[in-house]
């Protein structure tokens, strides 16, 4: 019986020691693999969450828990330029900071690019915006600066995300990162291979569509009532028609803006053929050709 009882003992002792070397040695040794990037989203306490794309490249969000960058989510591969940046776990001045430069270095914020900002729970949106705005004027960074509001059940839906309770849904959206991620560490290259644009009539609507309503957004965050084609602020030649931002309008393309409402000429030229909308006061009230 007391062998019985002492050989209890060793296996006890055993798996005790088993345990005390994953708590103190593997563990922090696989932790020490793991960067900035690789930690998860604290879903019960993060408080705000600012997305930023720019000319539709590269496109993620800052998560903002206590006045500081936790976490970023990676809606594209372009963005992955941040991953692992030590970013995270800084405050929003510094954190912003080193995102602009990195952008800068990696010629994503080009003169008269756009940068969008989407302000999703808003309640460290001016901070974070105030920082960008900082840190673009100390690199001399001149871009084109548009705000968005937008639901994160609206996010979802544009990643083909149907869940809807905000934890569980921010949850599948860092899936997603992950997800987009994984994928950048499992490409040779590390690089996103793009496709030659092909345009055929359907896809020529769908990027005059795209200008249009990047117009009609701009107008109304800036609460423009009345503009005349000669006193553009946002240059139509200048607005991505496609998500890769190859594709633009051309200098015949014209927009004013009466009652708050898009007049619009969108011309775009691809391989000598010419694709060419006229819109008129809405993105429904449009014809093919010249207005």
């Amino acid at each position: 019986m007391k062998e019985k009882h002492k050989n209890i003992l060793q296996i006890i002792l055993v798996f005790i020691l088993i345990i005390g070397t994953l708590i103190f040695k593997e563990i922090p040794e696989y932790n020490k693999t793991k960067g900035s990037s690789d930690i998860y989203i604290d879903v019960e306490k993060y408080t705000d969450i600012v997305e930023i794309t720019i000319n539709n490249k590269p496109n993620f969000a800052l998560v903002i828990t206590e006045n500081k960058i936790s976490n970023i989510l990676f809606f594209d591969e372009q963005a992955m330029c941040l991953y692992n940046q030590d970013i995270e776990g800084t405050s929003i001045n510094k954190g912003v900071n080193k995102v602009i430069e990195i952008l800068i270095e990696h010629d994503y914020l080009k003169q008269d690019y756009f940068l969008i900002l989407t302000k999703y729970k808003g309640k460290s949106y001016d901070k974070t915006k105030e920082s960008i705005i900082k840190s673009l004027n100390s690199f001399n960074a001149i871009v084109t600066l548009q705000e968005e509001n937008k639901t994160l059940e609206e996010k979802g839906k544009d990643l083909s995300i149907t869940q809807t309770e905000e934890n569980e849904l921010l949850k599948e959206i860092e899936i997603y990162s992950k997800n987009v991620i994984r994928h950048y560490k499992n490409n040779v290259s590390g690089t996103t291979q793009v496709k030659p644009e092909v345009i055929t009539e359907q896809t020529s609507r769908e990027y005059a569509d795209n200008v249009y309503k990047k117009i009609e957004n701009y107008v109304r965050t800036n609460n423009i009532i009345n503009q005349t084609k000669e006193n553009q602020t946002l240059e139509i030649t200048k607005i991505p028609a496609n998500n890769q931002g190859t594709i633009f309008p051309d200098k015949t393309s014209w927009y004013y803006v009466q009652d708050k409402k898009v007049y619009a000429y969108i011309s775009i030229n691809h391989k000598n053929k010419n694709y060419s909308y006229c819109y008129q006061a809405s993105i429904d009230d449009y014809k093919k050709g010249k207005c």
